[in-house]
């Protein structure tokens, strides 16, 4: 219905809200694709086979990186379809009043200006990303002491830094028969801990991050929102996906990828609605009955409502967008990402509304031009999702030796893990693990390109070849352009 109308939002709250509900509709309607087909990738799976040797989930895979690159180029379109419906291409940049800078003639204007010094500017910038390169350490040691707490680390696990991974005393909590026993009932226990942790980490960065923009100086007011924003966006990423990345890429264990990643995205999820959605309905509901039947309920209702916190887009935009690299990053380990994704969302999407209608004070109308640096942090997460998932199905799993066996020879090993509910884990002693044949790494790194490249040329190939503007936008603004010249000729 016309609830979730983005044309009615941007008519009562501006477009700066009406974009990040348009953005998340078609973000919602375009997750049916991996969701479904994640779904009966899921469904047709034999019990007993593995996310790790189903030879069906590679080529899902690559379907999943496919309509990522789709989904963000579509997207595009999308929003300047809308840029040019709301009219917001004459949206003005602001320039902060906070910006300090020497008075300066512009060669364009002649008018005088404030300007900061390129050096000065260079120095701000290099103090700050010093600073939050300072700051990512602490997340790597908190995924560190996780997977000790997992029993995921062995003693022969390799230096960071040449800084020790593994540590025996953690790691004691995770023997069999311990506190957190991979198959005993504590056993995910240090996941919720993590999750919880990288939730705290990300709020005691937000004020780190907020003063370093401040620190930066930015002349106009886009600018200090997209610094801000890409800030804090690589620091909670880099939060959420680190320990995945190593446990694919340094253990090269995709069934434990695929259980930390169920269990991060699941007590995530669960946190956001409960904190988000639940609790404030619940204290919004207890204090509406508690000025119930009193004459100056109105004046109470409309004091209450001042009081209501102030709409922030970032961390809707951030959940989303981070779920995004869970969906796509990782599709090779975790197909059931997007259906799970799908369901979620719609949850979601229709507290969002309910959240910016009654839990928070009316927005204030801001003019926007689309969704602003997060179009090109989706563009950053689609193109490095080609990369991951090559590297998982191709080296840190037996996807690729499954339908490639040629190329790889079996040597034994032994695999242990968690079961867990829905087929999403579970265990297998003494199995064939695969090597790339020492005379085949050839082949599969010419395959391994030859896909990269494939998808990188239609990726560009869209975006140079697909017009910005749809077919109605061009001739309206042909029109335009044609009905001005005419005015300007008589």
């Amino acid at each position: 219905g016309r609830s979730l109308d983005a044309d009615v939002f941007a008519a009562y709250w501006g477009e700066g809200v009406a974009f990040y509900f348009a953005w998340s509709g078609f973000y919602l309607k375009a997750l049916a694709v991996p969701a479904l087909l994640g779904f009966a990738i899921w469904l047709r799976r034999p019990a007993d086979l593995l996310v790790d040797d189903d030879p069906y989930v590679p080529a899902y895979a690559l379907l999943t990186v496919v309509w990522a690159c789709g989904f963000v180029a579509l997207w595009r379109r999308k929003e300047a379809a809308l840029d040019f419906k709301w009219g917001c291409a004459d949206a003005q940049e602001y320039i902060r009043s906070d910006f300090e800078g020497e008075e300066a003639t512009s060669e364009v204007t002649g008018e005088t200006v404030r300007r900061e010094r390129p050096a000065r500017r260079a120095a701000r910038y290099a103090l700050s990303i010093g600073v939050t390169l300072v700051c990512l350490a602490v997340p790597v040691a908190v995924m560190l002491v996780s997977l000790n707490l997992q029993g995921y680390i062995s003693p022969l696990g390799r230096d960071v830094l040449g800084v020790p991974v593994y540590s025996a005393a953690v790691s004691a909590y995770a023997k069999p028969g311990a506190t957190f026993d991979p198959n005993g009932s504590l056993a995910l226990v240090p996941v919720v801990i993590h999750a919880v942790t990288i939730a705290l980490l990300n709020k005691g960065y937000r004020h780190i991050a907020e003063y370093l923009t401040d620190f930066e100086n930015h002349r106009t007011q886009r600018a200090y929102e997209n610094s801000l924003v890409l800030k804090r966006f690589v620091f909670e990423a880099f939060d959420c996906y680190v320990a995945l990345f190593y446990i694919a890429f340094e253990l090269g264990d995709v069934s434990r990828l695929r259980m930390e990643l169920v269990s991060l995205y699941t007590s995530d999820t669960v946190r956001r609605i409960a904190t988000e959605t639940v609790l404030p309905l619940l204290l919004q509901r207890g204090a509406a009955l508690r000025g119930s039947g009193d004459a100056a309920s109105a004046l109470r209702r409309a004091r209450r409502d001042a009081d209501l916190d102030e709409y922030e887009q970032f961390d809707d935009y951030l959940e989303w967008v981070i779920q995004f690299g869970y969906v796509v990053l990782f599709a090779s380990a975790f197909p059931l990402a997007g259906a799970l994704s799908l369901v979620c969302n719609a949850v979601e999407l229709l507290a969002d509304v309910f959240k910016v209608t009654y839990l928070c004070r009316r927005p204030r109308p801001s003019r926007a031009r689309g969704i602003g640096i997060w179009l090109w942090l989706l563009y950053a997460l689609a193109v490095t999702a080609i990369f991951t998932n090559l590297a998982i199905f191709a080296v840190a799993s037996d996807q690729m030796a499954v339908l490639l066996p040629s190329l790889f020879s079996p040597r034994p090993t032994w695999r242990g893990g968690r079961r867990l509910p829905f087929g999403l884990g579970g265990r297998r002693a003494a199995e064939d693990d695969f090597a790339v044949r020492a005379d085949a790494k050839g082949d599969l790194a010419f395959i391994l390109v030859s896909i990269e490249h494939a998808i990188l040329l239609a990726f560009a190939a869209v975006e140079l070849l697909v017009p910005l503007l749809p077919r109605w936008a061009r001739v309206a603004k042909a029109r335009r352009a044609h009905e001005a010249e005419s005015a300007r000729r008589r």
